[in-house]
């Protein structure tokens, strides 16, 4: 399903029984060379590499510095249709 919302340009589809799927990317860093991750750290006045807080820097930057690598994924988010409290009563 991923694929073919990719394929058709389309950010959800809505069904009708009033399901909607979304699809939605997560960056993430990856550390490719942990002696320039550590030089990168130590110029920034961190005691380690925290992936999360690197990742928030390193996004604001133009150019990822050696040693990481900026990974896009993509997943697919489900929402069910919200049950209409009126009808219970």
């Amino acid at each position: 399903m991923l694929e073919e919302l990719k394929k058709n340009e389309l950010a959800s589809i809505k069904t009708e029984n009033g399901e909607t799927y979304a699809r939605s990317s997560r960056k993430s860093l990856e550390i490719v060379n942990e002696i320039f991750a550590l030089s990168w750290a130590r110029e920034n006045h961190c005691f380690s590499v925290n992936k999360l807080i690197a990742m928030q820097r390193i996004s604001k930057l133009e150019k990822v510095p050696d040693g990481f690598n900026v990974v896009e994924g993509w997943f697919i988010s489900i929402r069910k249709p919200k049950e209409d409290k009126s009808e219970e009563k």
